[in-house]
């Protein structure tokens, strides 16, 4: 019978925690799946099989017991040897795991994404107590994000011999030989609002964009109703102040398939202080559109080489609508840097390239 990788821990499923999952096949490994669902994501995953859980905030100890039992059940049936886990789902929950997993003495490969490192200050000392037993109880550590060995190091948790960069990489995909034809002058910000990202301030370099050219349309792709009220009411206001309400389209998360904007846009914008393996920047990329992004994250140019196959810029209105205008007025630049930008992701962020190093980490192989 197959074996299968785990992926809990997570506060709800998303596509990209699967995209290694064609290269586990190969391997003669499956996904299956145990937490929240909220984005119907399983539903278009039907080789990946999904358990759900019902635990969140406010839980009670009826269904902590039962996903305790539920949990047992998962890796006896499914074979479970390792354990991709998590540390952004309910704090009951996150336990509840991490017995099983011991107990079944599952492989735990403790993923950090960003906010359970980044924010350890606000942690409670029993969240902080936890996070450092599990990352010893852990047969690997992986990280995401280029600044976290300095903070896993401050925090008493960077075992050497058993921590691996895993940065996000995404499926290649050859540029078809018509794909320019189904381009439009689309400025595409997709991403969530979070203020560190400076959403709003892409409304500041269309108005000023708007004094050399009107045809173009910025879509903003990614808010969510209540996490992201407050951007959102600043938006709405410069929208109306500067007049621009026929040059921008505002969508919810996950209000259509990535896709969709990608082979129509143009230019990807993101004018946040993150910057680095930004997983809707490498899609992005992979589709052909060429990047504008902020200088105020130093990892920036680890993606993207200024001039060449994007743009790395201070976040001044007057250099952001200078390189906009640059790409949407010549053809041939476009061109140019389009291809540029996805043979960048071929090259360097390639999740086949990755997955290999991944799994030699993982089996102890240098």
């Amino acid at each position: 019978m197959k074996k299968n990788v785990l992926i809990a821990g997570v506060d709800y499923a998303m596509p990209k925690l699967f995209y290694f999952k064609k290269y586990w096949h190969e391997k003669g490994f499956g996904y299956v799946f145990y937490g929240s669902d909220r984005m119907n994501v399983m539903d278009k995953l039907p080789d990946v099989k999904s358990y759900k859980s019902r635990l969140n905030k406010n839980t009670d100890f009826r269904f902590a017991l039962r996903d305790l039992f539920l949990l047992m059940k998962i890796i006896r049936k499914e074979k479970v040897k390792y354990c991709e886990y998590y540390y952004t789902a309910p704090f009951l929950q996150m336990i509840i795991v991490l017995i099983v997993l011991k107990l079944f003495r599952v492989n735990i490969i403790s993923v950090y994404r960003g906010g359970e490192i980044y924010y350890w200050d606000g942690h409670s000392v029993l969240k902080k107590l936890f996070l450092k037993m599990a990352n010893r109880l852990s047969h690997r550590i992986a990280y995401k994000e280029m600044y976290m060995p300095e903070l896993l190091k401050k925090n008493g948790m960077f075992p050497r011999d058993r921590v691996y960069h895993l940065a996000n990489s995404i499926e290649y995909k050859e540029l078809p030989s018509d794909y320019i034809s189904q381009k439009e002058n689309i400025l595409l910000f997709h991403n969530s609002f979070k203020e560190w990202r400076h959403p709003d301030f892409l409304i500041d370099v269309i108005h000023r964009l708007k004094e050399e050219t009107g045809d173009f349309k910025l879509v903003l792709a990614g808010y969510r109703d209540g996490a992201d009220d407050d951007i959102m009411t600043v938006i709405n206001n410069k929208i109306k102040e500067y007049g621009l309400s026929g040059f921008v389209e505002l969508y919810g998360f996950a209000s259509n398939d990535p896709e969709y904007y990608y082979k129509r846009s143009k230019i990807f914008l993101l004018p946040s202080e993150l910057v680095y393996c930004n997983y809707s920047l490498l899609e992005a990329m992979n589709f052909g559109v060429i990047p504008v992004v902020s200088d105020l994250d130093e990892d920036s140019n680890l993606i993207i080489d200024h001039e060449v196959d994007g743009y790395v810029l201070p976040n001044n209105v007057d250099d952001w609508s200078k390189a906009i205008l640059g790409i949407l007025s010549s053809s041939s630049r476009f061109e140019r840097m389009s291809k540029k930008a996805n043979l960048k992701i071929f090259n360097s962020f390639n999740s086949r390239k990755r997955f290999e190093k991944y799994h030699s980490f993982i089996r102890g192989e240098k």
